[in-house]
């Protein structure tokens, strides 16, 4: 039972925590009226490794449970490539550079539509996109908007997909994808090298989203589905993408497998790490999730802002009215501000 003095002692220390935690409570609910220099108070108090904005409290995701999934690898998937093709390859093109990683997509198409190779990447090459035709094999073909010239009409699908993604991710996650390729880095890049190339480069990721954007719409080609990276390793929202690709697919004249195979290709091509992290804190690499300082942060979203503004007058196309929109509101809740960066005059 313990003496009189223990229990009051313990008593004591019960209610310094809830004394704590009301008080924590208030200064959460207070943040969003606080001045700047109250508000670094409270980043001081908290600690220096506080990496998101005290305007908004960030809630721990559910636990994930990837059980069902457990199936998968031995799965056979029922669908057989024809022996002649007779489809036209697609043209498949991104937001921003390098966020199109071979190994996802192609796993995805290939299973999807049983061709060995039928995911052709020509984005990183300075070949034309001839080795797309003719191949017997070809689904998709990732190209840069310019390699959609005129010529290529008749030759291609018609419609043309994009992958998508919001710039404040696209950007480190499109250079971590390049330092993989080229310098053969493993894994994700440190902390110091997304600084340095952060601060080098960041002015140009939205112009680069929406050059890519309006570099597709003035094709010959239309556009005929987008692919949203965010809802694509979303637990909840995968699926909803990949029924709409698989019908794409249909569309387009290829074979493919069943709908209810859909969700083991999708865990297969994107792997249980990537799915884990990006349930996790939004980002597809563990280490850490890349931050902006607040400088940078608000000057991508005006950004983002003027560009959404921008498609009110020039643009019927709700889809991508739709994305920018949602763009815009998930950078000003989610995008981390990087408070432990160095100052530039340090």
């Amino acid at each position: 039972m313990g003496s009189e003095s223990e229990v009051k002692i313990k008593e004591g220390h019960a209610n310094q925590k809830k004394a704590i935690c009301i008080c924590f409570a208030i200064v959460v609910a207070l943040a969003p009226f606080l001045s700047k220099e109250n508000s670094d108070s409270i980043k001081n108090f908290f600690g220096e490794d506080m990496k998101t904005s005290p305007k908004y409290v960030k809630l721990e995701p559910v636990p994930l449970d990837l059980s069902q999934f457990d199936q998968c690898e031995n799965m056979k998937f029922d669908v057989q490539a024809p022996i002649e093709y007779t489809t036209k390859p697609i043209f498949l093109g991104s937001s921003s550079p390098n966020i199109l990683r071979n190994d996802i997509h192609s796993g995805l198409i290939d299973k999807m539509t049983g061709t060995s190779a039928g995911a052709k990447l020509y984005i990183r090459s300075s070949r034309s996109v001839k080795g797309c035709i003719g191949n017997g094999q070809s689904v998709t073909c990732a190209a840069n908007y310019d390699n959609a010239s005129d010529g290529k009409v008749g030759i291609f699908y018609d419609k043309y997909i994009i992958y998508t993604r919001n710039p404040f991710t696209a950007f480190p996650s499109g250079y971590n994808y390049k330092s993989e390729m080229y310098r053969h880095l493993v894994g994700q890049d440190t902390l110091e090298t997304w600084r340095s190339v952060r601060d080098a480069w960041y002015q140009g990721a939205v112009n680069e989203f929406k050059d890519n954007i309006q570099g597709w719409a003035k094709t010959k080609f239309k556009q005929g589905m987008y692919i949203v990276f965010e809802d694509l390793f979303d637990i909840d929202n995968y699926i909803i993408v990949m029924k709409k690709l698989r019908q794409f697919l249909i569309d387009a004249g290829f074979q493919v497998v069943p709908e209810e195979q859909l969700p083991c290709i999708w865990y297969l091509a994107l792997g249980k790490e990537r799915i884990e992290n990006y349930h996790r804190h939004g980002y597809e690499y563990g280490d850490y999730k890349p931050g902006y300082t607040e400088e940078q942060k608000k000057k991508l979203i005006d950004d983002l802002k003027e560009y959404e503004k921008s498609l009110e007058g020039e643009s019927d196309d709700s889809d991508l009215k739709a994305i920018v929109h949602r763009y815009v509101e998930d950078s000003e809740r989610n995008v981390d501000i990087d408070i432990a960066a160095p100052k530039k005059d340090d």
